[in-house]
Parts: structure tokens; sequence; C-alpha cells
């Protein structure tokens, strides 16, 4: 068998062309639909492959051009060790599928366990020069590592060829160790690209011919010899992030790992993020507080296979698109505000609820809203028009924000959104969410998903904001960030992808009639705090409100706090038991951008 297998479905430059990436801030539904699919179907090792050591080379020399006595005889030790064991002998599995059933593989106390998380701030941060035909082998058979000669032999029932041929003396070393660089503060990619482009040379297969860096954590590292400065020698690398030559050959690893996942449905395939060759190159300038290449940048810049459908934002975007992306949260003066699409007298909502106060609560707020914005009663017409009339906010009115956040106010809640609502709160709207009313007459628009989720609330939620208090044990963020996962499926552009759970103080509190824990109406939303997903959509945020501050000069973002999902979970916990969130606790754990 051979690395170079061809697929059975040929890649023309034509496909490769049609692959776009996305730079502009409005998604384009031709970056999302109609993507080419390729036929991974000879990268899947059948189980019956069978295992042997026939065209191993036992009597590779080349380490004898080595300089110094010491590194020839520790390679001559590890040639014999693997002649004595290999050499004219039957492996005592069969075939891959017997190995892998007798090794319970991936054993979780082995070195074949791939740990949930990878720790950025450690010194287990290790780049690969490869091709993307033994990327895909690896990730499909190998549990996301890139794994040795021997191991190789043993899980695919081949060795990949360029390993030997661009060992430099190491063949031997690398039938137990992946070649692998530390990525420190005196080595960048440099060396992992030029691996990676070695090791797409000369090949006739489109996948084999793609240079990839696969970059990750490593699994017991050793000492190579000669010609390697600042490389090491490790028993497995975990494949956290790939990089690409260029923007098309990502687009197509990122399908081609899509594909992957959904025949296997492999949830840690989701996890791994894919880059080009531009954004490791950017880390000689981008480096973290120990000088050393700064991964979270890397992570940061890069797309998943859930992005390559559902494009979001990321540093990339924020480097190369700025002004275009910041475009969309210029609100021109003379934008028209228009009730038009608003149905104030659909009265079948009212339905939903049973016969007595609460629906009589909702037919008042409808019966107003009717009388200020129906039938064209509202006086102003364009944005500027009411903002000419608005005076500016005062203490103890609803537009007031103060200027400190109080962590123990009883009046403390979380609201699940997306980045795209909360630019525009940011921007527009004084650091403040607004219910839908106010988005109109700010934006002249209102957000999609604001009241899709109850829609027997659309008027309550004209004129307020949902909101969770953060009161008492009971409360918690579950609600919050699930409401904003939903709200991130309102994709319009590359920030509405993004989920975000705000914290702050909720102002002028009504009832909601929505028989949710905890969950009460806001005529505002002060925003102090922001959650993210996770760190590397902390990154990209942080990133993206200093670009908005520097650009359009709002002091007041330098006041935000930024966490994670994680961090706002775990702040309503202590010694196993739950709490009211401790906010306070959370704040100084959370990062500002000055």
């Amino acid at each position: 068998m051979d690395v170079n297998r061809y697929t059975t479905s040929p890649v023309s430059q034509s496909v490769i062309e049609s692959v776009p990436g996305t730079s502009q801030s409005t998604i384009n539904v031709s970056h999302v639909e109609n993507q080419p699919t390729y036929d991974l179907s000879s990268f899947y090792i059948p189980m019956s492959t069978p295992i042997a050591f026939d065209n191993f080379d036992f009597n590779d020399l080349s380490y004898a051009n080595m300089w110094a006595g010491g590194w020839r005889e520790d390679m001559a030790a590890l040639r014999q060790a693997l002649k004595e064991k290999h050499e004219n002998k039957t492996y005592r599995h069969a075939n891959v599928g017997t190995y892998r059933q007798a090794k319970h593989y991936p054993a979780g106390n082995s070195i074949d366990h791939r740990p949930a998380k990878w720790i950025l701030t450690g010194n287990n941060r290790l780049a690969h020069g490869t091709n993307a035909a033994v990327v895909l082998y690896s990730v499909i058979n190998c549990n996301l590592q890139i794994v040795p000669v021997i191991k190789q032999l043993k899980l695919l029932g081949m060795e990949h060829p360029y390993i030997k041929t661009l060992s430099e003396g190491n063949y031997y070393k690398l039938c137990k160790g992946v070649r692998a660089s530390l990525l420190s503060s005196i080595c960048s990619f440099r060396d992992a690209q030029e691996l990676a482009k070695a090791a797409a040379q000369n090949n006739e297969t489109f996948f084999s011919s793609m240079p990839v860096v696969a970059f990750g954590d490593g699994i017991e590292a050793g000492r190579l010899y000669q010609n390697v400065d600042n490389q090491i020698a490790t028993k497995r690398l975990n494949i956290r992030g790939l990089a690409c030559r260029n923007t098309q050959e990502k687009n197509i690893l990122l399908q081609c790992l899509k594909e992957i996942y959904d025949t296997t449905k492999n949830e840690r395939i989701k996890e791994i993020r894919v880059c080009t060759f531009d954004v490791l190159d950017n880390t000689i300038l981008k480096t973290d507080s120990l000088r050393r290449p700064d991964l979270a940048y890397v992570l940061a810049s890069s797309d998943t296979i859930e992005t390559l459908s559902h494009p979001t934002l990321n540093l990339t975007h924020i480097e190369n698109n700025q002004a275009n992306l910041l475009a969309d949260y210029h609100i021109a003066k003379d934008t028209p505000i228009s009730f038009e699409s608003y149905d104030f007298n659909n009265d079948a909502v009212l339905l939903r609820f049973p016969p007595g106060h609460i629906r009589d609560e909702i037919e008042t707020i409808r019966q107003g809203l009717i009388r200020q914005f129906a039938d064209g009663n509202f006086p102003y017409k364009t944005v500027g028009e009411y903002l000419s009339h608005v005076r500016t906010p005062q203490p103890g009115t609803i537009n007031y924000r103060p200027a400190i956040f109080d962590p123990h106010a009883e009046n403390n809640v979380a609201h699940g959104t997306n980045l795209d609502v909360v630019t525009h709160s940011i921007i527009n709207c004084g650091l403040q969410l607004v219910p839908g009313i106010m988005q109109q007459l700010l934006l002249g628009k209102q957000h999609e998903y604001t009241s899709k989720t109850n829609p027997e609330l659309a008027y309550l939620l004209s004129l307020a904001v949902r909101a969770t208090k953060l009161r008492c044990t009971s409360s918690h963020f579950h609600d919050a960030e699930e409401f904003a996962r939903k709200a991130a499926q309102e994709t319009t552009n590359l920030l509405s992808s993004m989920p975000v759970v705000v914290i702050g103080d909720g102002i002028d509190q009504r009832n909601m009639y929505a028989n949710l824990d905890n969950e009460f109406a806001f005529a505002r939303v002060n925003i102090w705090l922001l959650a993210l997903k996770d760190e590397t959509d902390k990154r990209i945020v942080m990133d993206w409100f200093r670009a908005v501050r520097e650009t359009l000069g709002i002091e007041a973002i330098n006041q935000l706090m930024f966490c994670t999902f994680d961090d706002i979970d775990n702040c309503h916990w202590e010694n196993g038991y739950p709490v009211r969130p401790n906010l306070a606790a959370l704040m100084a754990k959370s990062h500002t951008i000055t």
C-alpha cells in the first residue's frame, strides 16, 4: 500500500478555484452552498489490511554520515533492535483490525489517548510539516494524531514514504517518533513549513501534493540528531490545528474534514482549526509574553468545519477587511424609521395566553404601540430626526449608563445574543441592549431573532429586553447560553454567527409572562461583561472591539470585561455546591482590552 493512493474522484483546478474565501462582512450564500465533495473512501483503512514488515528497510545506513560517533552508535542500536524484533518475522497481529482490537485502540491510559484540551501557555507546543494525504489518514485512522513509522504500519498497513526521504539520517529514530519543531522564542513555524513543502514534492496525486503544517501538543518527547536544531521526536503529535498554503487549499481541507465528520460523527474534528501559511508567517512579529509564536492568535485567525458552512468572524477578517466590517455599523442620519413591517393588529398571539390579567396586560401593550407607532403616528421619519430630539442621558433615566458596575447589585442580569447585536449596541446604543422599538429608532431595523423564541411576547419585547436575574443560588447561565446559541443561528453577517452572553445591570424591570425561572423584562441592559464560547472566540472579540475603539474613539469600550462560557458557569459553583453567581470573582478573572 502507498500513501499516494489516489481518491477515486480527481480534483481539477476548476474545482479548486470554485471554493471561495469569505472576506466580506455580509455572507454570500455561494460561500456556504454547493461545496464540492471529494471521494475520501481510499483513506479509510479496511480492518482486513495486513500488517507486515516485508517492505520495511532494515538496511538504511544514511546515519553513517553523521559526524558524531555517539549519534551513529545510537542509530545503529535502534536499527539493530528493529531488525531483531521484526526482520523476517510474522507480526503477531495479522491485520489492522486484530491489532486495534487487541490494543483496545485508542486506549485511554496509553500514549494513543488524545487529551481534551491543549494548554497554550505551557511548553508543549509543536509543529510538524507534512501533506494533506497524511493528515486525512491520521484524522480517520489514527485518533487525530500524527504517528511515527512503526505505528503507521500497524494502523495503516503502510508507511508514509517521504519520512525516510527527508529523515537526514534520522530514519530509525523516526520509526518511533514524529519529527516536530519546538515553537519557542528561538524557533518559528518556518522549519515545519519547509518540511511540509518538501513532503508535498514529487507526488502525482492531489492530496499528497498539498503541503500542510500540523500543530499541537506532543507525547513523550525525545531528541533528534544532526541537522535538526530546535526539533525533537515525539511519540505522537495531537492535531489541534492545520495550516495550508492558501485559502483555496484551506477550504478544500476543511471540506474534507467536514465529510469525515459527517461519516464518523467524531466531535473532536469540530475542534480542529485551519488557517493559511500567511497566518503562521505573521507569528514572527505576533508573539506571546515569552516571545514565542502566539498560538492564540493563530487559532483565532483560523476556521473550523462549522465556520466553513456557517462563516463567522476571525482575526483574518478583522485584519484584512476591517473597513467593510465596520461599514455595517455606520447608521446614516437619513436611515428611514418605518413600522410598516410591524403587524400591530395581530391579536391572535394573545390567544396563547389564558384569559386573565396576563392577556389583558399584553393587549394594553399592543394598544399603546398602535397609538404611538401605527398609521404614521410616530413624528420622526429618519434616525437623524429622532436623534436630534434625544437629550443627553441623565442619572436616573433608562438611557443612562453608570460609571462603574456593581457586581453585588440585585438587578444584575444575563442575556444571550450574538456579536452583531452587541456591536450595534456598543456603537449605536450607548453600550446598552435595547428592545425592538428602540432598535428601530436607533438602527432603522429590528434584530431578526428578537421575538422568534417566544412569538407570543413580540409586543412585550418591542418595549423590553428579556434577561435572567443573577440574584440567588438558583440563578444560572444555561438559558442565556442557549439563547445566545440560537441567536447565532440567525446568520446575516460574519458577526451574527458568534454567540455572546451579556452580563450587566437591568434597568426598569417588568414582568416577563413567560414562566421561566428568574426571567424578567427590562427597558435596558447596560453591557459590562461579555462571555464568549471559548478562549479563541474571546481573543477574536477582544481584538474586534479593540479595532472598534481605535477606529471610532469609543473609550467606554475600555470598561468592558471579557470571559468565557466556562468562566460564567464556574462562578455559579463553590466547593461543589451552587451559589449565587460570584460576579466579583468573575470580574477579577476576566480581561479587558487595555
